[in-house]
């Protein structure tokens, strides 16, 4: 019996000793690590990794940026936090690189290049961006973090761009001249070309002007047939025929970007001119739209009038010559003119 006794409280001592050597061992390793935590350990920059310059919010307090664009996160940590590596992440876009970001497709806010904006409500889409470093280091364990939230206006790139190109030729210089447009293909690859026949033009009608002035002396223009009369008391002062130019419109819906297009029309000489009148109108232009471009106004100015003498010799410059419209479009599907 006493035998027995003493097997048994042998055990429980050795039971005791070994649950006091655990407790002491698991207090010791918590004592030995000191925890550190920060939810404001640095500071962000987004920049354009393409040119280094930071992005602003200028645009309705937004980022103004383009689906598909990059965006490079520059973190800078704390001092104290300069040697831990922090972890970059962003929900609503899509990482490519250890700091590198993609505008989705998902983010669109409006159509690119629209001249004017309809904005309903706060503008842009909210993006965060977070820091982050979760790591034990030297009896040291480190819960660190940053945010910073900015909105994004990111534009889509339209897939097609809509120009339409005018050839506008005076009804006289269209008696002496055959022209012929040369353009690109819609892709940008490769050339066409077509002639502009008599009976492709849209033509007006001659309009007869009526010039007046009234009892104030200001002078009134008048057009025969569109209903409005001088009044009592007004002086007609001149009236003369004006013949409305013809045009051609061509439509071209561009797929191409990061591309200079260039439409070019010559002309070529009619066959069996007869050069009747003392005098004549000869005007030509080569113009273009789209709904980037917005109202244009051009202004001529230039006196047109051709002599019977000199019809011959206008016509053989003419023959030498193209005019030339140049378009740039970029990446984004902006459209900008290069002027020669």
């Amino acid at each position: 019996m006493k035998t027995k006794n003493f097997k048994l409280a042998t055990k429980l001592l050795l039971c005791a000793l070994f649950v006091v050597s655990i407790n002491s061992c698991c207090k010791d390793d918590d004592d030995e690590i000191t925890t550190v935590s920060d939810n404001v350990a640095g500071s962000f920059k987004l920049l354009n990794p393409a040119s280094g310059e930071e992005l602003v919010a200028t645009f309705y307090n937004c980022i103004k940026i383009y689906v598909g664009d990059t965006i490079k996160v520059d973190f800078t940590p704390n001092d104290k936090y300069k040697n831990c590596k922090f972890n970059i992440n962003c929900e609503q876009l899509k990482k490519v690189g250890e700091n590198l970001f993609v505008v989705p497709e998902a983010l669109k806010s409006a159509e690119a290049h629209k001249q004017f904006y309809v904005i309903v409500g706060e503008p842009g889409e909210p993006v965060k961006f977070t820091a982050s470093y979760n790591e034990v280091k030297e009896d040291v364990k480190y819960i660190l973090s940053a945010e910073v939230e900015t909105r994004l206006f990111a534009y889509g790139i339209p897939e097609n761009l809509l120009v339409k190109y005018t050839l506008d030729i005076s009804q006289d210089l269209a008696q002496f001249v055959i022209p012929t447009i040369t353009f690109p293909n819609e892709n940008g690859n490769g050339m066409k070309s077509l002639v502009v026949k008599d009976t492709d033009w849209i033509k007006s009608n001659v309009e007869h002007v009526k010039i007046y002035s009234d009892v104030n002396g200001k002078h009134h223009h008048i057009i025969e047939g569109e209903g409005k009369q001088p009044e009592s008391g007004w002086e007609l002062l001149e009236e003369y025929d004006y013949l409305p130019p013809y045009y051609y419109t061509l439509d071209r819906n561009y797929t191409t970007k990061n591309t200079t297009l260039t439409v070019t029309v010559s002309y070529q000489q009619k066959e069996n001119i007869n050069i009747t009148e003392d005098s004549y109108e000869f005007n030509h232009k080569l113009d273009w739209d789209n709904e980037q471009r917005g109202l244009v106004i051009n202004l001529d100015l230039t006196d047109h009038t051709v002599k019977k003498e000199n019809v011959q010799e206008y016509i053989d410059n003419l023959v030498g010559k193209t005019d030339e419209v140049k378009l740039y479009i970029d990446r984004t599907g902006k459209i900008e003119q290069i002027y020669k």
